[in-house]
């Protein structure tokens, strides 16, 4: 299997980091299984994807089965570890769902952490990343997994460094921090080797690396300007081009424009002006516009956005209740249920849709943004009980058990 330079640069920087690590830093005696190369104590095995897991359609076929068992959660530890070994290659299922559910039977927040399932994750670090659903079964593996493990071993301190110098993830790059916060003395040792015998290392990415692990810098703080300075300086000159589309532009162009900035990730270097423009993408008449410009709404002036804009609410506000589905889902999805603090107008829609909606990625949305309003939301439902309108008498027994319970 051809493998990206990003998957090689996991396992060829962490077989470097074999000669300028000393095996014993951290606890690695204190963990029971350390035959595993994750708590190897005598020398360093990298994460290594195409080496752990076989080539087997077979086994693939029995993963499934296994998943698709309802007894699963009772099935014998062994087994469940020789099948998802077995069939992790070339399972066809959601991979990142299958170590989500590994790691949270056998790893996190376990008294007694397996050894075994932490193999496994520690091994799913080195998936190509130009699989399907790879760069979810890597977080999950590092979520789940990795992560959780306490103490790190040398040889996931390794992982760690050379996952960060590789990743350009900012979750990924602050869950590293997080794993390593009570043993950075050690996790800072090993970038001090890299300094000092990196050869081709990316030094740039070291200095980086280093600022996380120190606090200095926030993760997700240098992916976005990293983003920003990148999409400046490609597509700083096509800014006119893009605004005049957007602002007076055909539903064809308007469309064409809006595809271009998700597709490029363009949409933090627009000025904060072109909220203008994207409302009134939000009352063209093609429905690709208005969905489009829900998300993308949502995202720039919610998402991540420090302070909410009372413009861009109003338009999503508007947006979720359009005759098109996808363009309802955009606006909540992206927009509403992520608004922060909520007002009353917003609740109430957000109920008024959890009431109404049959889509059940949507509903699920909609519980998570409503969890730090339970009191407004309680308080509403409370009072609907006993209102003289039976819709909303309905609507808030409908609710009160999932959103204010």
């Amino acid at each position: 299997m051809r493998r990206t330079g990003a998957a090689h640069g996991l396992v060829l920087l962490c077989y470097f980091t074999f000669y300028l690590v000393s095996p014993r830093q951290v606890g690695a005696a204190d963990h029971p299984d350390r035959d595993l190369a994750w708590c190897a104590e005598d020398r360093y095995l990298p994460p290594n994807f195409e080496g752990f897991f076989p080539d087997s359609a077979q086994g693939a076929a029995e993963l499934a089965a296994l998943w698709a068992a309802p007894n699963r959660d009772e099935a014998d530890k062994s087994r469940v570890f020789a099948t998802v070994r077995q069939g992790f290659r070339h399972y066809r299922g959601d991979r990142a769902e299958l170590l989500r559910w590994l790691g949270r039977r056998f790893v996190e927040g376990q008294s007694t952490q397996d050894g075994n399932a932490v193999e496994i994750m520690y091994h799913a670090l080195d998936i190509d990343q130009e699989q399907a659903g790879a760069a979810e079964a890597r977080s999950a593996a590092l979520r789940f997994g990795v992560s959780v493990v306490r103490p790190l071993p040398p040889n996931v301190l390794r992982a760690l460094a050379a996952l960060s110098l590789a990743s350009e993830d900012g979750d990924e790059l602050s869950r590293v921090v997080w794993a390593i916060a009570d043993q950075r003395s050690e996790a800072l040792a090993i970038l001090d080797d890299y300094t000092a015998h990196g050869g081709d290392v990316d030094r740039e990415k070291l200095a980086i690396i280093r600022k996380l692990w120190n606090r200095e810098l926030k993760a997700q703080d240098w992916v976005r300007d990293r983003n920003r300075a990148r999409a400046l300086d490609k597509f700083g000159d096509r800014l006119p081009e893009i605004l005049r589309e957007l602002d007076s532009g055909t539903s064809d162009g308007r469309n064409a424009a809006l595809e271009f900035v998700q597709r490029n990730d363009v949409l933090p270097i627009l000025p904060e002006s072109v909220l203008a423009a994207f409302s009134r993408c939000a009352s063209d008449s093609d429905p690709r516009v208005r969905a489009l410009a829900a998300r993308l709404i949502g995202e720039r002036w919610v998402l991540a956005a420090t302070h909410m804009h009372p413009r861009a609410v109003d338009t999503l506000l508007k947006l979720s209740r359009d005759e098109a589905a996808l363009v309802r889902h955009n606006a909540i999805y992206y927009g509403l249920a992520a608004v922060s603090p909520k007002d009353e107008e917003v609740i109430i829609r957000l109920l008024e849709v959890a009431s109404t909606e049959s889509d059940t990625a949507l509903y699920e949305r909609i519980k998570w943004g409503l969890r730090a309003s339970r009191p407004q939301v309680r308080a509403l439902l409370n009072a609907w009980r006993t209102s003289s309108e039976p819709s909303r008498v309905a609507l808030s027994a409908r609710l009160y058990h999932d959103l204010a319970g």
